[in-house]
């Protein structure tokens, strides 16, 4: 290989991030817990802990992102076992300021992560604006997508347990687990500023600011912040902004979509990690798959899911 093709392709290369998203890493320390509980072991004990049927490349994606996320420790002897923090985590119930603290650190613990996390907070641009971020800093066009989704993941996850957190540490039971509601509606609540909003506790706002809040969705909602004057005019400028920011936003058509699933596909040449995209049909009894850049088919039982969804 000549200077400039190792050039090139170190070039294409993306910097270490976790394969999965902190959601999925976690679901991986309660199966090692529950099968090897403190105990260190190898990373073929390990696979088999998490469902596969032994170390392959899937696996090894998955022990090297909780390492990232340090919820899994060297031991010696090319061994690894849980970190305090994945304990804490298994252990501890949902607002518990032990697990919170543990989960908040572990999102946060991959350089790349804490990076975002520092420039944006929780509040991410549009998927674009953070793809060509990440590219420019020498991330694959091919895999950035993969970066994002499992960082956006982590980020929910965080703000799932953080409510409930803050509501614990000040001794606010109730708002743990408010009064019971009709089906669908939530308790009004008062943000610091004393502007009342539908929803779970905002993070407290500067003195002189209001917080419109409302649910756009099951799962979505909207939050404004609104801070000195505010006139009719310029809620009509706000309106005209974010008509012209939906092209950014996916379509629920869009989203409604099978997202694509990362697995190695053992074929009898060699080992190849692919993108599995829908379905092909069967054909002699066997379930095929569409995978990127590929019109052919690929025999489904030939292919390792990252997830372990589809593994043995």
């Amino acid at each position: 290989m000549s200077t400039n093709e190792a050039s090139t392709k170190k070039k294409t290369r993306s910097p270490n991030y976790p394969a999965i998203s902190l959601a999925e890493a976690v679901s991986r320390v309660n199966q090692i817990y529950e099968r090897e509980n403190v105990h260190a072991a190898d990373s073929n004990t390990l696979a088999i802990a998490m469902g596969y049927s032994g170390s392959n490349g899937a696996s090894d994606q998955v022990i090297s992102a909780l390492k990232k996320y340090g919820l899994l420790e060297n031991a010696g002897n090319r061994e690894y076992k849980l970190s305090e923090g994945a304990i804490d985590i298994y252990h501890h119930p949902k607002g518990h300021e032990d697990r919170i603290k543990a989960i908040v650190s572990a999102a946060f613990t991959p350089p790349l992560f804490a990076e975002l996390h520092d420039e944006y907070g929780n509040i991410l641009p549009s998927e674009n604006n953070l793809r060509v971020k990440l590219i420019k800093k020498g991330y694959n066009p091919k895999s950035v997508d993969d970066v994002i989704r499992a960082y956006r993941d982590t980020l929910e996850l965080v703000s799932e347990e953080a409510p409930a957190y803050n509501a614990a540490v000040a001794g606010k039971k109730e708002d743990v687990r408010p009064e019971s509601k009709p089906a669908g509606e939530k308790p009004m609540q008062q943000t610091s500023a004393g502007t009342a909003f539908t929803g779970q506790s905002l993070p407290p706002t500067l003195a002189g600011e209001s917080v419109l809040a409302f649910k756009l969705s099951r799962d979505s909602e909207a939050r404004v912040v609104f801070s000195g004057q505010v006139t009719q005019e310029a809620i009509d400028k706000l309106a005209a902004l974010l008509n012209l920011s939906k092209d950014a936003y996916p379509t629920k058509e869009e989203l409604d979509r099978p997202q694509p699933r990362s697995a190695m596909w053992r074929n009898k040449d060699h080992d190849q990690p692919v993108k599995v995209i829908g379905e092909a049909g069967e054909h002699d009894g066997r379930r095929y798959v569409k995978i990127e850049g590929s019109d052919a088919g690929v025999p489904e039982d030939e292919l390792e899911y990252a997830d372990a969804k589809g593994a043995a």
